[in-house]
């Protein structure tokens, strides 16, 4: 089956988990010319939006990334949350729950000096990409309230399906089972390359909002109304910037 190959691929890249982006023969004789705009992470966890001069494209066994130039630093482009993070990127092996059932997977781990673990989207077995949702709430007393996380889940980008949903159905499964023996090589968004050659990457706008909400669904009802029954899923790994909202 397909999903056993996906498997024993995935498993014997994980084995190299720690293998990183060859950066050290990529030369920064940058043209001051051919710059983009982006949103770059910083070591230090802060975001500025700022020139990035893209050098050139570098893969790995999982994806092919624009790595560039900013602020004296090497810096890699994430299609999927549109952001430059510094490199080098690896890549954790992580279990999450989705409809009652275990799912394993991994996520990607941005960085050398503090790594950036990213939970915002998390890569399953199954060759589906899935996207961190937060739920949020005011709370506290008039004119010193704060947005909390209330619950989360991910959201599977090729169905639509969510964690927190009940299992899957014998009908629900066979269907899904038929979509990844169809089409489990093209499920993952930009699975084999992120990055095209005759082109550079895009500038992208500027965050006006918190990077959370940026990345995430918000939602924030008035206190004591309820958001919805169900049970918060497992996420892989809460990002930074949740913390740093509270």
């Amino acid at each position: 089956m397909i999903t056993r190959k996906i498997t024993g691929v995935f498993l014997a890249v994980v084995l190299a988990a720690s293998i990183v982006l060859a950066l050290a023969g990529v030369a920064f004789a940058r043209d001051d010319d051919s710059f983009v705009w982006g949103t770059v992470r910083m070591d230090n966890g802060f975001y500025l939006y700022t020139k990035v001069y893209p050098i050139s494209i570098v893969g790995d066994q999982f994806f092919e990334y624009w790595v560039g130039e900013s602020e004296g630093r090497a810096v890699l482009f994430d299609s999927l949350g549109q952001i430059w993070y510094p490199a080098p990127v690896q890549y954790e092996r992580i279990k999450i729950i989705f409809r009652g059932e275990e799912l394993e997977g991994f996520v990607r781990v941005w960085g050398k000096v503090i790594p950036f673990i990213d939970g915002n989207y998390y890569f399953g077995i199954d060759g589906m990409t899935y996207k961190l949702v937060k739920k949020y709430k005011r709370t506290g007393p008039a004119g010193k309230k704060k947005r909390r996380v209330k619950y989360s889940y991910y959201v599977n980008m090729v169905t639509g399906e969510r964690s927190d949903w009940l299992p899957r159905t014998e009908e629900e499964i066979y269907y899904y089972e038929s979509l990844i023996q169809e089409s489990a090589k093209e499920a993952f968004p930009n699975w084999y390359s992120e990055a095209e050659p005759d082109e550079l990457p895009p500038s992208t706008e500027p965050l006006t909002v918190p990077l959370d909400e940026a990345v995430a669904e918000v939602l924030e009802p008035e206190d004591g109304e309820s958001a919805g029954e169900a049970e918060p899923a497992e996420p892989a790994a809460e990002t930074e910037e949740a913390e740093d909202s509270e």
